[in-house]
């Protein structure tokens, strides 16, 4: 019998979704149980018996009604999602680009905040009015604030501000030159944002972020992954691991502090 389904996800989980065609990919990589107090993939739960391993649930459902009606289960999810939703082709693989991917669009930093202006990011309206002091000395630190920006997907996230002129300017002229984004507010799910080599947050682990990027400059216990670069511009990734070792939470830097660093 059909299922129906509401909402974007339930915890610990995330739809990757194709309206036009009626195919939905949950996906999960723990094991999950019935609960009322999780929608998704518990409101499915009984279609594999009550339990399974993690893995992905393949549907189709009407896109009018959102009504579940094949769900087939797989187990070699890495492998199927990477062949159905692989990252866009401007994505690099290395963690030294400092790229990201969010909504299908790569940014690298440190780029112009216009850079997220124009593609469908306003400055949230708290920060809008910040300005940000020049740094008028050869060795005057660069001013910069934490804002936030927010899209129509009612997504929100964090960027470092910097203003790397001479000359006092307001925040929509400052560069970004951090960015900062944690899976608990659940603004994105799925392959809406991803990072070098494809990774996502709840999705991929500690263990693939080693195999991808290498030894970490510096670790704190299973919890964070620090990678630094050695070049011109202060970068570095401090990447979180939930207690299953999952990415939860991610930080990109990639921007020089001091106007001496930059002559």
């Amino acid at each position: 019998m059909p299922v129906q389904i509401d909402g974007r996800g339930g915890y610990d989980s995330f739809a990757l979704t194709s309206r036009p065609t009626g195919v939905m990919l949950l996906t999960r990589r723990q094991p999950f149980y019935p609960s009322a107090a999780h929608d998704k993939f518990f409101s499915i739960c009984t279609a594999f018996g009550g339990y399974t391993k993690f893995g992905i649930c393949f549907v189709s459902y009407l896109p009018h009604t959102s009504t579940l009606m094949t769900p087939d289960f797989f187990t070699d999810h890495d492998e199927l999602l990477a062949k159905l939703y692989p990252p866009s082709p401007g994505l690099p693989e290395d963690w030294e680009s400092f790229s990201i991917q969010i909504n299908d669009i790569v940014y690298a930093l440190p780029t112009p905040i216009t850079t997220f202006l124009r593609t469908g990011w306003s400055i949230a309206e708290e920060d809008s009015q910040l300005h940000l002091a020049g740094a008028d000395q050869p060795y005057s630190s660069y001013e910069w604030e934490w804002i936030s920006l927010t899209n129509e997907r009612d997504q929100t996230i964090s960027v470092m501000a910097f203003n790397t002129t001479e000359n006092t300017i307001s925040v929509a002229e400052s560069t970004v030159g951090g960015i900062y984004v944690i899976y608990g507010n659940y603004d994105f799910s799925g392959t809406e944002l991803r990072i070098p080599g494809g990774l996502m947050l709840q999705w991929s682990t500690r263990g693939d972020v080693l195999k991808l990027y290498g030894q970490p400059s510096e670790t704190y216990e299973n919890y964070r992954l620090t990678y630094e670069t050695d070049g011109p511009i202060t970068g570095y990734w401090n990447l979180y691991f939930d207690e299953a070792g999952h990415l939860d939470e991610v930080m990109m830097h990639h921007q020089n502090f001091n106007r001496s660093d930059d002559i």
